[in-house]
């Protein structure tokens, strides 16, 4: 009897004759179908789901399996409180026409099942909106490739440009996105970028390459970028950590490969806080490596069967001094030593690569101080070159802000409140504007706005209270505060101006008061009735012209308050006194009211 081989991947025939059966018949036996082991997962601060096809997964319901050796497309899909922010797991090779290999587009991306494969989706938070215009920016998840921020008010118009880019990730402003123009969100990362969320590598890059939010366009292929800070001296939070990407390359127009490149970067061990410091994605010889946390990282990638060459790959901090260092090298596989075949080299002239990494701040560091960074590239015996020098500024101290005084009396229910604040760094970004009524709690009126002040509408006989929290560039926040900065009532009087007539019989001089003495006669011109009391108040006095048997004043005015009201056609009269100093005309311009302060 024929026994199934299962070292054959074919069909196998089977024979049996006359001494098993007494007829003659032949049995076709199929291998067993090799089976890949696909695990979907979903990682980061936000949430969502990954879909598959052939298969649908729901992930978290388990892993799918499928047959080795076939592409399965695969789709990340967030919520809407989420975006998505990339891959981990996949090996981007670009090709999406060529079978047998990863392809990446955004959220959408075919994985090759040649074995066990875990592929992580990330999501995040969705991302706050640009500072500025409040209630304008609204989130559009079908906006670009990954969504966006758009413009939405008729009136204001968006700022110049689009003004400042949302406060995480990396974005481009395209104005004619949406109906008036949009931030557009791109995932920035694979070999040139780390989510600044997560820390995690991303996948999708815009051409140049972008890092912590910087669009890197080196003339030199050798080049440094770091974390994006705030204006010229890029001030940044202590809370955030310091990104750094150097590239490396080897000049279009060299006469030959590089055989082994070290890149040197002495960090500043005064600041930089060494425990937390992680190695990011190694970009070499066409692939991408994410080294696992930890201090040192080594591994071999075997070029071949395009080039007949291994490429170590080592990456070191010490600690003690405080320099992290990477090293290629390219390596015979006949001998396992470094080539020494002067035209071999792992890096031919035009190519290039990159290398990652991220470390935060000490707890002590100040405000104001500075840090940085610049590494070293040695490409073989060659003299060492620097890199540009990356410079950060921290910014420790939270900005403050005070609600400007406003009068105890506001004459109208509608009034201006006005706020304003100061930052010894970078600068301040926005206010949140707290408001009380009648001594209740504080509640937040306006939040997160750029302007400085903002009308306020309430009720004749209400008071009304406010404070303000100042926001700086960096994410610092003013302090938490507990009382009324700016408190008003909001009058119950009625503006009775254009309804009487406000004479006077002129001023005579008294030397025993040393005062300016008159007689002011108000009549009711209207056809109405005039309910008391009446409050008679003298604006744009002169300069040191002072009312001095005034009753009350209300927001710089002095006011004479008489007790009785007027029937149309009455008058009523009473005296007045007036210091004057410097012996000028005594002029003004009078406003009646009707009612009490």
């Amino acid at each position: 009897m024929y026994q199934y081989d299962p070292s054959d991947p074919g069909p196998q025939f089977a024979y049996e004759d006359s001494y098993c059966d007494s007829t003659l018949h032949i049995d076709i036996v199929f291998p067993p179908v090799p089976l890949a082991n696909v695990t979907l997962t979903v990682s980061g601060t936000g949430t969502g789901q990954v879909t598959a096809s052939p298969s649908t997964v729901c992930v978290g319901c388990g892993s799918i399996y499928v047959t080795k050796g076939m592409n399965v497309n695969i789709a990340a899909i967030p919520d809407a409180s989420s975006v998505f922010d990339g891959w981990v797991g996949t090996i981007p090779a670009g090709n999406c026409a060529t079978s047998g290999e990863d392809c990446i587009n955004g959220a959408n991306a075919t994985i090759f099942a040649d074995g066990s494969r875990t592929v992580t989706a990330i999501f995040d938070l969705l991302p706050p909106p640009p500072p500025g215009g409040f209630g304008c920016w609204v989130w559009d998840a079908t906006l670009g490739n990954q969504g966006g921020y758009k413009w939405t008010c008729t009136s204001p118009s968006p700022p110049a440009g689009g003004g400042v880019q949302p406060q995480v990730g990396c974005w481009h402003w395209d104005p004619n996105s949406g109906p008036f123009g949009a931030w557009l969100r791109d995932i920035c990362g694979g070999g040139c970028g780390l989510n600044l969320t997560t820390g995690l590598p991303m996948v999708y890059c815009p051409p140049g390459g972008i890092f912590g939010g910087k669009i890197i366009e080196p003339g030199d292929p050798n080049d440094k970028g770091g974390t994006q800070g705030t204006g010229s001296q890029q001030y940044v939070a202590a809370s955030t950590p310091l990104l750094y990407a150097i590239s490396y390359g080897n000049e279009a127009t060299a006469s030959a490969n590089a055989q082994t490149v070290v890149i040197t970067d002495p960090l500043n061990t005064s600041v930089d806080d060494l425990t937390t410091f992680s190695f990011g994605p190694i970009s070499v010889a066409g692939q991408t490596l994410f080294p696992p946390p930890g201090t040192t990282y080594s591994t071999t990638i075997d070029m071949r069967p395009g080039t007949n060459l291994l490429v170590g790959v080592n990456a070191r901090l010490d600690s003690n001094a405080g320099i992290a260092t990477w090293r290629f090298t390219s390596i015979d596989p006949a001998t396992g030593l470094p080539t020494t075949n002067p035209t071999a080299g792992f890096l031919p002239p035009g190519a290039n690569g990159s290398v990652f990494f991220t470390v935060m701040p000490k707890q002590n560091v100040t405000s104001g101080t500075q840090i940085q960074n610049q590494a070293t590239i040695v490409f073989d015996a060659n003299p060492s070159m620097n890199t540009p020098t990356w410079l950060n500024t921290f910014d420790v101290t939270a900005p403050a802000s005070q609600v400007q005084a406003l009068p105890s009396t506001e004459m109208s229910s509608s009034f201006v409140v006005q706020w304003q604040g100061t930052d010894i760094g970078s600068g301040v970004q926005d206010y949140t504007v707290y408001a009380s009524v009648d001594g209740a709690a504080f509640a937040v009126w306006l939040t997160n706005t750029a302007a400085t002040s903002g009308t306020w509408t309430g009720l004749a006989g209400h008071a009304y209270s406010f404070y303000s929290l100042a926001r700086d560039l960096v994410g610092n926040v003013e302090a938490a505060k507990t009382s009324a900065e700016a408190t008003t009532i909001v009058s119950t009087l009625s503006n009775v101006t254009s309804s009487v007539k406000v004479t006077s019989t002129g001023f005579l001089y008294s030397r025993a008061t040393r005062t300016y003495n008159g007689t002011i006669t108000v009549t009711n011109v209207s056809g109405s009735a005039i309910s008391g009391p009446l409050q008679i108040g003298f604006g744009g006095l002169p300069g040191g012209v002072t009312l001095t048997n005034a009753t009350t004043a209300n927001d710089g005015i002095p006011f004479v308050t008489l007790p009785a009201g007027l029937a149309p056609g009455q008058s009523t009269a009473f005296t007045v006194q007036f210091g004057d100093p410097s012996n000028l005309s005594i002029t003004y311009s009078p406003i009646v009211y009707s009612g009490a302060f």
